[in-house]
């Protein structure tokens, strides 16, 4: 699909959703404190997220999305750095034949479009999303991505050696890729209403999966060489003793997580391949569900009451 510049402003007010007044306020606000001007839009309460996302959907013919329940693939994610999305309102959602297909705020931005092909190598199919979902999907999955690059470009290359110092930075909890890492993964978890995250050792790296809704899904692997420092962190956080590693250990973790006090129950098992780690996430503010939220029919509800 060829792509022709338009502006936004313009495009509103051409289908009816805004008219020339209200555009005109906007751009003055946009002149003297700058921001996107579908921000200020739907800032100063003229149009709602969806209604600016279906209207740019309609208009340049591209599908509407919701994020909520689509299938990101986290390698593809990574092609755009964090900062890159969050200035352009991008996420890069999976690779479809010979292109990659973009979720955009934004699709008259041909400017981030450049930059997606431009990186990835591939045309770009555009979605539209709300700028809100863009933004937590940025928080969800680049997040972690990056501290994931970080942590892989920092462990070096694996000697073989069965080496498990620990980087002293890691101990005191100070801004490293590590440390980064297992905070995003934290976070990442409760936002997923997950009860558990698993951080199990394999021979050439350390699978990571969230326990949602009774099912593991995997989140990422992470290189063998960061797994002395990711199992030093987590027993850290949850006052276990790091020096021991050959018997099973419990421990807890209490963490401020989107300004919400969260517990963390942690058990490390010794394996063959190294230390497992469970993290139970104890969330308080989930709200048990009543047995008619379950999903049964009226027989079985009934046998169970």
């Amino acid at each position: 699909m060829a792509y022709t510049r338009e502006r936004l402003g313009e495009l509103l007010v051409k289908t009816g959703l805004i008219d020339q007044e209200q555009l005109d306020v906007a751009l003055e606000h946009q002149l003297q404190f700058g921001g996107k001007l579908g921000q200020i839009l739907v800032e100063q309460l003229i149009v709602s997220e969806e209604q600016l996302a279906d209207t740019l959907a309609e208009q340049k013919g591209l599908e509407r999305v919701s994020l909520a329940n689509y299938p990101i693939d986290r390698d593809v994610v990574a092609i755009i750095p964090e900062r890159v999305a969050r200035r352009r309102l991008i996420v890069p959602l999976k690779f479809e034949d010979e292109y990659i297909v973009v979720a955009m705020a934004d699709p008259l931005d041909l400017e981030a479009i450049d930059e997606v092909e431009l990186r990835s190598g591939r045309k770009a199919h555009l979605v539209v999303a709300t700028e809100s979902q863009i933004r937590f999907a940025i928080d969800k999955y680049m997040a972690s991505q990056d501290a994931f690059h970080d942590v892989v470009e920092s462990s070096g290359v694996d000697t073989g050696t069965g080496d498990e110092s620990v980087d002293e930075a890691v101990i005191a909890g100070a801004d490293v890729p590590v440390v980064r890492l297992v905070n995003q993964l934290i976070r990442e978890a409760v936002k997923d209403r997950a009860s558990d995250i698993h951080f199990e050792p394999m021979a050439k790296d350390v699978v990571v999966r969230y326990r949602v809704d009774g099912v593991l899904h995997e989140v990422m692997r992470i290189p063998r060489t960061a797994r002395a420092e990711i199992t030093s962190r987590i027993k850290i956080m949850a006052d276990m003793n790091i020096a021991e590693r050959r018997r099973p250990q419990d421990g807890r973790i209490r963490a401020v997580v989107e300004g919400r006090d969260v517990d963390f129950r942690v058990a490390s098992l010794p394996t063959p391949a190294g230390e497992s780690i469970v993290i139970r996430v104890l969330n308080q503010d989930l709200t048990p569900l009543d047995l008619e939220d379950l999903g049964m029919g009226a027989d079985h509800l009934a046998i169970m009451e």
